[in-house]
């Protein structure tokens, strides 16, 4: 191909990449063409259909697949994340995405890296077909030992993948070693929501669901609140009616049916920060003559059990009970996250809920917020943002008794949860891993049984990537003294360990590195698998449900794998288009195709003409 070809070739493929980036349809490729070379680009004569785009698709998705296919047959380990989920077409989709550590990384420390593999439809959604669909992804990156690369598998906790007769079981038996973990933030979410069903909690939660859907399909009722907002905040203090910025608007939030304690503690925020505008709005609500009765009744059920010091109250409490389970959510979410930093954000969390049970009711910043806002008149009836407040004392009290308890059950399953599963495993990897923990040790003995158990936990996975199992202690002890005399421990365990993999000295302790490179791979968190979901519900829309499996995984790989625009090469996908199919770049136009409409089919040659003896006839005809 000369050179004027391949950069006509290019030219499209940017354009076919585009589209795929930006989940645009395949059949507005032609009118993107058109709109470049109205501009004087040059797109040659043929090609520039939505056949022809999909084409262009294919091979994008294929020079992405050989990078992560080349990325993961260096690495000496990996692990796979998945999960199952139904799309537009009501079909169910496995997501596969590979977790592998980048030693070398041109960052200054040691990165785990997260690689899309595929979506694929599984034939049947039980222990046997997950694994035959997981078996299909493999092969899919085309890497023959996977099965010894394979050390750890993250999923959702549904009995079909964490039974010993689900995925975890059927893994087990060809890979005795394989470590499932349950995804720490899906189940602290189920956690919280367990362990505070029965308190206050589940009142808010029902009043956030509530006040939620009331505003969600109505716009009128919106621009309604809107102005309640707007002329509130002209009688209250500026602080008393926080502005928009940051609150996702004034409608309410919603907080339930979603997966992470994020998006609860922004709708407590929301609620407190807007509470006044919501009960007045719904006071005219119910006083308006249009309303209906019944739905004037359930309004006023509402606002009866709403306007109260609990509610209020209890949204202030559950925000700060919450906030640090929801930093701990969004800190698992991160992409590429490893063992250490998932544990540390882990004893963060667990700290700050520590300290809020420590401190007193009327202390807590949005408790505290709340009481600032409050005013009582002479006769001891209260207000919040220009609104009536019953038994706000009685409210107070009654979670001001409660609130040790309450934070003691957030503690709790912080530990619990996550205590519940491969505990000995995390302990170990903390004791080689956690580097900033060696300053209180003067021997390295302290990490020996921890280094014997992983030895022989891993041995064969260690054994296929050359690592000698017998010399990790030795060099454990080397890797240690050299540690604590040049290196400075205090710093992120990443950086220490990407100084180990790098210095000239690493020749020493090749095998003790290895083991580190695997640890590094366990899985923790399932964030990147649920946000690649969401980009695959914008892919397979309504008005697509209807792509094939192979083009799906095409365009979601496209999405998630691929670079920015600006930063996208073409020249490899050009390459593979070019070598299999050898398909021209200035080939003719398609012909279009052949009409198969109505007003085409009654305007067929051979259907003959009509003239009025024919219609009197077909009128007058029994």
């Amino acid at each position: 191909m000369d050179e004027s070809a391949a950069a006509i070739a290019r030219r499209k493929f940017d354009i076919a990449y585009v589209l795929c980036k930006e989940h645009i349809a395949f059949a507005k490729f032609e009118a993107f063409c058109c709109l470049e070379e109205q501009y004087g680009v040059q797109l040659g004569t043929g090609g520039k259909n939505e056949f022809a785009c999909a084409t262009y698709c294919t091979y994008i998705a294929q020079a992405l697949l050989n990078k992560v296919t080349a990325d993961l047959s260096k690495a000496n380990f990996f692990s796979v994340q998945t999960d199952g989920s139904a799309d537009a077409a009501n079909v169910e989709e496995e997501l596969y995405v590979a977790l592998y550590c980048d030693p070398h990384s041109p960052d200054g420390k040691v990165c785990v890296r997260s690689r899309f593999i595929g979506v694929l439809q599984p034939e049947t959604v039980d222990a046997a077909g997950l694994m035959r669909s997981f078996e299909r992804a493999m092969q899919q990156v085309n890497i023959p030992d996977w099965q010894l690369k394979l050390i750890g598998a993250g999923c959702d906790g549904a009995a079909v993948n964490i039974a010993k007769n689900g995925l975890k079981g059927k893994l087990s038996e060809v890979i005795p070693w394989v470590v499932v973990v349950w995804c720490v933030a899906h189940r602290l979410e189920l956690a919280l929501k367990d362990a505070l069903s029965t308190s206050v909690f589940a009142e808010v939660d029902s009043m956030l669901l509530r006040v939620y859907y009331l505003y969600e399909k109505s716009s009128k009722k919106s621009r309604e609140l809107d102005d309640i907002v707007d002329s509130l905040r002209q009688c209250v203090e500026p602080t008393d009616m926080p502005g928009t910025a940051g609150r996702g608007g004034k409608k309410p939030l919603r907080a339930c049916g979603t997966r992470f304690v994020a998006h609860k503690v922004s709708a407590l925020c929301q609620m407190v920060d807007r509470f006044g505008a919501y009960i007045k709005h719904l006071d005219n609500l119910i006083a308006n003559p249009s309303t209906k009765g019944v739905d004037k009744a359930k309004l006023t059920g509402y606002v009866r059990k709403w306007r109260t010091g609990k509610m209020l109250y209890g949204c202030a409490l559950l925000h700060d009970l919450l906030k640090p389970a929801s930093l701990l959510c969004k800190a698992l979410q991160a992409d590429e996250i490893c063992v250490v930093s998932a544990i540390e954000a882990l004893l963060r969390a667990t700290k700050a809920v520590e300290s809020i049970r420590t401190t007193t009711f009327d202390d807590l910043p949005t408790v505290k917020r709340v009481t600032e806002r409050l005013q009582e008149d002479a006769q001891g009836d209260a207000t919040y943002q220009g609104v009536k407040v019953v038994q706000s004392h009685q409210g107070a009290d009654q979670l001001r008794r409660h609130h040790a308890e309450y934070a003691e059950k957030v503690v709790s399953c912080l530990q619990h949860r996550v205590k519940a599963q491969h505990v000995e495993l995390l302990t170990d990897t903390l004791t080689i891993l956690a580097t900033q923990g060696w300053e209180k040790h003067e021997d390295p003995e302290f990490a020996s049984a921890s280094i014997q158990r992983l030895g022989d936990m891993f041995r064969v996975p260690l054994e296929a990537a050359s690592a000698n199992v017998g010399s990790l202690t030795d060099e454990f002890d080397d890797l240690f003294v050299y540690a604590r005399r040049y290196l400075k421990l205090t710093d992120s365990h990443l950086v220490v360990w990407w100084k180990f993999f790098n210095v000239a000295e690493s020749v020493r302790w090749q095998n003790i590195l290895k083991l580190a490179e695997l640890l590094f791979c366990l899985p923790m968190s399932n964030g990147r698998v649920e946000r690649i979901f969401s980009s695959l519900k914008h892919t397979k829309t309504d008005r697509r449900c209807s792509l094939s499996e192979s083009h799906l995984d095409n365009l979601v790989r496209i999405a998630v794998e691929g670079p920015s625009p600006d930063q996208w090469n073409a020249a490899s996908a050009v390459n593979l288009w070019w070598s299999d199919k050898c398909r021209h770049t200035t080939q003719d136009k398609q012909a279009a195709p052949r009409a198969t409409s109505v007003a085409d089919m009654l305007h067929q040659p051979d259907a003959g003409s009509l003239d009025l003896d024919d219609w009197d006839s077909f009128i007058s005809s029994d």
